[in-house]
């Protein structure tokens, strides 16, 4: 294996281990799809599922990862970038001992048996050694540490963190403001969301850092200083309409939403992504539609969500027609996933804080996505949550989590899909109805 590969296959297993989900053998498409989600998220860079699939060796590709791809990796698993990694790998690499080859093979064999007396004085001289420091450190008199090694005392109000987005909408960039003068060691991070992994490195002794956000949502900022959180801020990226968009690394690929909203309808059609030079196959591009700022007010322990969509694509590696509706969550989501009958083992159920894998939860009433209209529900009360299709109770599930605001809704499609209704609604009269 060359260096680099080697370095990759490192950075893998980082990943692997942070992320828990068993070996990687076994890691379906939908793990690839939430795994993409998350590093997005982590990062702001957007790797494709396919991307994602031919770095862990899933399918065969002969050059290597881009510098783009590897730098998303490596911040991700918590490293400034893939330099950075490859740094550290070095320094472990440096750093470990080497071990003498006493009497190896290649070594001088000792003329008889008796050659082994040769090493008996040194060694015995080394136990005696080694024996009069042990006796000396169990009776001397214990001394007091030095003042530069007691721990020093962060105090969270001695640091400041604070924000401006540049403009309204997406993409913007955020400008963070953040004063950790006072910092004793320079382990200073900006963490951009709940995830931990999401950490980008500051100067001490800077005070401004900007991160560009490419789609809408709810990310709670914290300057962290080792690892202890000294500030926390909400940051909220609110939308005025619908935004339609094509996932593609490193930047998504916006559809203007005047050729989207048709008929009442949101309609992603094959041909405005071919018309951009998108290829749909061999793999299929994922496409998003999101609305992010009109649900405030509703929480997941009180509120209905009903919609009705549908699948347009289902040619060549489209064949499970994989589609998922977010309903995103401050902090958190709810994540209903859909399929063809047959792919029922790759879903994925996320809701209540828990997860819920098609290869070891029966999932199958979600596969019932096709190229019909098809109504889907999701209700939240008294700690539970139920799902409905086409008005049939398909699911239910008891949330293990503290009631959330619900700030958004967020469509993904395999392919192209299409989103004739949305309301949400509450036991108190709270309402709305998006008319498309």
């Amino acid at each position: 294996m060359l260096p680099e590969e080697k370095l990759l296959a490192a950075l893998r297993q980082k990943i692997e281990t942070s992320l828990a989900w068993g070996p990687m053998e076994q890691w379906t498409n939908n793990d690839f799809e939430v795994l993409s989600d998350r590093i997005a998220e982590a990062t702001t860079t957007t790797l494709s599922t396919t991307t994602l699939k031919r770095v862990w060796g899933r399918v065969a590709y002969a050059s290597q990862p881009s510098t783009t791809t590897l730098d998303a990796l490596a911040v991700f698993a918590g490293y400034e970038h893939w330099r950075a990694f490859r740094a550290s790998q070095t320094e472990v690499t440096v750093a470990a001992p080497s071990i003498p080859r006493i009497a190896s093979e290649d070594a001088p064999k000792p003329e008889s048996s008796s050659g082994w007396k040769n090493y008996a004085w040194p060694l015995g001289i080394a136990a005696m050694l080694a024996l009069t420091l042990l006796l000396y450190q169990s009776f001397a008199p214990a001394s007091a540490p030095e003042e530069s090694s007691l721990p020093a005392i962060i105090k969270p109000e001695d640091y400041h963190l604070s924000f401006r987005p540049v403009t309204t909408g997406v993409p913007n960039s955020v400008v963070f403001s953040y004063d950790a003068g006072k910092a004793p060691v320079d382990q200073v991070f900006l963490q951009q969301s709940w995830d931990e992994r999401r950490r980008e490195k500051l100067d001490r002794n800077g005070n401004v850092h900007t991160s560009i956000y490419y789609l809408p949502g709810y990310y709670r900022a914290k300057l962290v200083v080792g690892n202890q959180i000294v500030a926390e801020r909400e940051l909220y990226l609110r939308v005025e309409d619908w935004v339609a968009a094509v996932s593609r690394e490193p930047v998504p690929v916006y559809l203007p939403i005047e050729d989207i909203r048709q008929n009442g309808q949101l309609a992603i059609a094959e041909k405005q992504l071919l018309d951009l030079g998108l290829d749909l196959q061999p793999e299929p591009p994922v496409t998003v539609l999101t609305n992010v700022g009109k649900t405030e007010g509703l929480w997941s322990n009180d509120f209905t969500f009903q919609t009705r969509l549908r699948h347009d694509y289902a040619t060549g590696a489209a064949a499970c027609q994989h589609a998922r509706v977010l309903l995103l969550l401050k902090n958190d989501a709810i994540i209903i996933p859909l399929s063809a009958p047959g792919c029922v083992a790759d879903l994925s159920l996320y809701a209540g804080g828990k997860s819920y894998d098609g290869r070891n939860t029966d999932l199958s009433p979600f596969g019932i996505i096709g190229d019909n209209w098809l109504d889907l529900s999701c209700t939240g009360k008294d700690g539970l949550l139920t799902f409905r299709v086409n008005g049939k109770r398909i699911f239910q599930v008891e949330s293990e989590e503290s009631p959330k605001e619900i700030i958004g809704i967020r469509y993904e499609f395999s392919g192209m899909g299409s989103v004739d209704e949305l309301r949400f609604g509450n036991s108190s009269g709270k309402i709305w109805v998006e008319e498309f």
